[in-house]
């Protein structure tokens, strides 16, 4: 014998619109109170620096122990960079052009 088994209804992804000309209502008066919304806009003066003020609260801040380290780091950075181009300049850069020059024959 074969057993019956009842087939579960597929699940739409999108709902279906029960009425059409209800849901059109429903989205023209919304967009008639948006535009109410956006004909007179609150005028909210300092209300940028408002929000840069609670930002700012919200900054995790380094502590000097923290700060003092990546100076270190960013000047040895900047010395080392500094004697790279500099031998860079002296060994390759200053010879080849003597060179290509000819005030160097």
């Amino acid at each position: 014998m074969k057993e019956v088994t009842e087939e579960k209804p597929k699940r739409s992804l999108f709902k279906k619109d029960t009425d059409s000309k209800e849901t059109a209502e429903k989205s023209a008066a919304k967009a008639v109170s948006k535009d109410k919304k956006d004909a007179k806009p609150k005028k909210k003066r300092f209300q940028f620096f408002r929000d840069v003020k609670a930002e700012m609260k919200r900054v995790t801040w380094p502590t000097k122990q923290d700060v003092a380290r990546w100076s270190v780091v960013v000047v040895c950075a900047l010395i080392f960079f500094g004697v790279y181009v500099a031998v860079l300049d002296n060994l390759i850069a200053t010879p080849l052009l003597v060179f290509v020059s000819g005030l160097g024959a």
